[in-house]
């Protein structure tokens, strides 16, 4: 078995996955007996096969899927992630990418403990890609033994596939991982299971990888990140999982996610679909008082205001991160 596989679900971005894959390619000789490299195409029309055949012609070991019809988005990152064969996994969106010589690093830290979440955060960017950013940083990263201290370090951004490497070996086998399938947030029931299973998780506190900033959408914002995650939280809680690992998170979108993600939506930033808010959100979250003061203004202030609201927001996150959530 190996120690790392990287899974890369794609589904016409070609371009974006040639990137990604040349990331991989380049920093992976001298570790082929320790990393898996998986590319699950999702019947792409694009000419991805050209770009994978590419990396196959010039030797570098990529167990490629082409799928005979689309699975859909989650269908496709379920079937990357029960194709891998390792101890840690990695799904890697196929518009992120490595960093200069993170994958060594990576290395170093699943060599170094017995970990179950491994957490990195990633660099956005929207022009050139920045591959030698974090080259000469030292590798620094904090460990968790205290799980709720470990969530409210991550939050929501579990959500970020790409931001999660999971010891695969702590997810329970007879988990229903199919059913959140169309939820847009399958990831997350691996993730938590190992998270729940766990004795120590890590934080990464450099990039190891870099994400192309405004290039997702296709969804409601307020379904997947509000109904559907209350669906996921609800299968861990049935589990007997207490609800005060899930409201951390939940404080914190109310904070800070939805009332940033809808004022963009209002203001047409993204490819997201048209929702009611209000409708959505409010049944859901009606005893959070951070749903009043925070998400509800994000919906009901007039749209001449977002902008102003928007960079208030940014403001109150910098704040919160810098100096609430290193209080506790």
């Amino acid at each position: 078995m190996k120690l790392l596989t990287i899974a890369i679900p794609t589904f016409n971005r070609a371009d974006y996955l040639d990137l990604c894959l040349f990331q991989i390619c380049k920093q992976i000789p001298g570790y082929e007996k320790d990393v898996e490299i998986i590319v699950s195409n999702n019947a792409s029309t694009d000419n991805t096969d050209e770009v994978v055949q590419k990396y196959i012609r010039k030797g570098f070991n990529i167990k490629y899927v082409k799928n005979t019809t689309n699975i859909g988005m989650d269908g496709n990152i379920i079937q990357a992630y029960k194709l891998a064969n390792s101890k840690y996994v990695l799904i890697l969106g196929d518009d992120d990418a490595l960093l200069d010589g993170s994958l060594s690093k990576i290395l170093n830290i699943l060599n170094s403990g017995e970990y179950e979440v491994v957490y990195m955060p990633a660099y956005s960017y929207t022009d050139t890609f920045p591959s030698d950013i974090s080259k000469y940083k030292p590798l620094t990263f904090d460990i968790y033994e205290d799980k709720k201290k470990f969530i409210k370090k991550v939050s929501y951004f579990f959500t970020f596939i790409s931001g999660n490497i999971i010891n695969k070996t702590l997810v329970e086998d007879n988990i229903d991982i199919d059913r959140f399938n169309g939820t847009f947030l399958a990831v997350l029931i691996w993730t938590f299971s190992a998270l729940f299973n766990s004795k120590e998780n890590v934080y990464v506190n450099i990039y190891l990888t870099a994400s192309k900033a405004e290039n997702t959408g296709g969804y409601k914002i307020c379904k997947v990140f509000g109904e559907n995650m209350q669906k996921v939280f609800n299968f861990f809680k049935e589990k007997g999982i207490s609800h005060e690992y899930f409201d951390i998170i939940t404080r914190k979108q109310l904070f800070s996610f939805f009332p940033y993600a809808i004022m963009n939506v209002r203001g047409n930033k993204g490819f997201f679909i048209e929702e009611s808010f209000f409708k959505v959100l409010y049944p859901l979250y009606k005893r959070y008082i951070n749903f009043w003061l925070f998400t509800v203004p994000a919906i009901i202030m007039p749209l001449p205001l977002v902008r102003i609201a928007a960079f208030i927001m940014q403001r109150l996150v910098y704040f919160y991160n810098k100096f609430i959530v290193k209080a506790y």
